[in-house]
Parts: structure tokens; sequence; C-alpha cells
């Protein structure tokens, strides 16, 4: 029984280990994510797993994520869901980027980031090296749509 008790405890310790960690963030924390990468492209993707649309779009950010980062762009999810929900969506699609579960005032974000969006699932705010917003996108997008738009910042 004690090396069975042994077993699952290392198991959940590699699980946890490899599992993405997502984190919190209200307005005054993606503030600050946007600050920390001046200098890169960001794009700002808000997505939720009861969104199948938004959902889909995940791999080919982290696609983008690949091909782009050296380059300087930066890839940074914004889940509406709960923290577990999120973690277990991002460790099924592989994700490659910083994701965050939004907190606090959820009409305050979406004001931060659009005055005319108001908060569905499926946007992206995409950021030039100098941090002023130079693209909204709203509803799926292909990964051809991404890469024509990001290789003009790049």
């Amino acid at each position: 029984m004690r090396r069975w008790l042994l077993v699952l405890s290392l198991w959940a310790v590699a699980v946890a280990w490899a599992a993405p960690s997502v984190q919190t963030a209200d307005v005054k924390t993606l503030q600050g994510v946007l600050k920390s990468h001046r200098g890169s492209v960001v794009l700002v993707y808000f997505w939720a797993s009861w969104s199948k649309p938004s959902l889909r779009s995940l791999p080919d950010l982290a696609a983008l994520q690949s091909q782009y980062g050296s380059q300087g762009l930066q890839i940074v999810g914004v889940s509406s869901d709960d923290a577990h929900t999120a973690n277990a969506e991002v460790l099924q699609e592989k994700v490659n980027f910083p994701t965050y579960v939004e907190t606090g005032n959820h009409q305050a974000l979406a004001r931060f980031f659009s005055a005319t969006w108001v908060g569905q699932p499926g946007a992206a705010f995409i950021y030039n090296r100098k941090g002023a917003l130079v693209h909204e996108l709203h509803g799926r997008q292909s990964l051809k749509d991404y890469q024509t738009v990001l290789a003009a910042l790049l």
C-alpha cells in the first residue's frame, strides 16, 4: 500500500511539473505583461473552453509562437475559464505561450483592450514593438491570416 501511495504521489508531482503554469491576471497584471514585452510584437488572444472556435485557434497560435518567437513574437493567452479548466486545455492543446486566467472586472478588462469590444472569446489584439495596438481581430482567423498580419510587423 505504501508503494502504491508513493507511486501515485510521484505521478502527481510529474504531472504538475509537466503542466504549463496558468496564472491569474486582471487589468493591472496584463498592463505589466504588455510593458514587459516592449520591443517584441505581442499578440494577446482571449479564449474560453466553451467557445469551440476560440479553442480551435490555440494550435495555430502555438505554431505561430514556434515559427516567429525567435523573430520577436510573444503570444499571450487569456482565458475566461477557471484555472483548472484553463490548465487542462493548455496541456491538451500543447500551448507554448504564457496563459492567464482573467480575474476582476471583465468589462474593465474588455475596455482596456478596446472601446468597442465586449469581451467575447476569439479576439486577438496585436501590439507593435513600441507597445501600440495596431490590429484588433475578432472571430476565428486562419493561420495564414495571422501570418499575413504578423509578417508586416516582425
